[in-house]
């Protein structure tokens, strides 16, 4: 529709433009205006979530490092710091647990970020397989 009126000025079969005939340029100027915002913002979040997930793998690696020293390894720390009184297969630890333990083991350093990383599906508790996979399969071929 504008479109055409305003071609048709450009092209000389109309001798003038009027407010009305553009006033859809404004409409464009503002949706795009609109769009450039959404896109940054979208942009600034997508790399403050990008931030943010390498903060919590470079903790979760500190955590692990911590684990092996303090520990002599996964399996010796799940069983003997994070599980001690679980007899099942599962060894599951609940958030209050690992946050206990880990206070108690001294590493208190981000350990929310570190929780979020070792639940990534939100269950509300974690096991062996979720610090270290190979370490639970070492164990569970161990067992059988």
């Amino acid at each position: 529709g504008f479109e055409a009126r305003l071609f048709a000025s450009f092209t000389g079969e109309r001798a003038e433009l009027s407010p009305v005939d553009l006033a859809w340029l404004e409409y464009e100027i503002k949706r795009t205006a609109k769009k450039t915002i959404a896109k940054d913002r979208a942009r600034a979040e997508e790399m403050r979530l990008s931030q943010l997930k390498l903060e919590s793998t470079q903790r979760l690696m500190q955590f692990k490092e911590f684990l092996q020293k303090r520990c002599g390894g996964y399996i010796h720390a799940w069983r003997q710091v994070f599980s001690p009184d679980s007899h099942s297969a599962c060894m599951m630890v609940s958030r209050q647990q690992f946050m206990k333990v880990c206070v108690q083991l001294g590493f208190c350093r981000n350990v929310g970020l570190i929780w979020k990383e070792l639940d990534r599906n939100c269950r509300g508790h974690i096991s062996l397989v979720d610090l270290d996979f190979k370490s639970a399969e070492m164990l569970a071929k161990f067992q059988t």
